[in-house]
């Protein structure tokens, strides 16, 4: 992590081993901010 935090590991490493994104979560985060705007525009 020292590494990571000083640079020294690429931004493709980074990706591949390190960022596990929860998915489920950000999809559930947009759908939620989406849904307001959706009720706007189809009433």
């Amino acid at each position: 992590m020292v590494d990571l935090f000083q640079g020294r590991i690429g931004k493709n490493v980074f990706l591949r081993f390190y960022f596990k994104p929860d998915f489920k979560a950000v999809a559930d985060k947009v759908l939620n901010i989406i849904r307001p705007l959706e009720d706007e525009l189809l009433d």
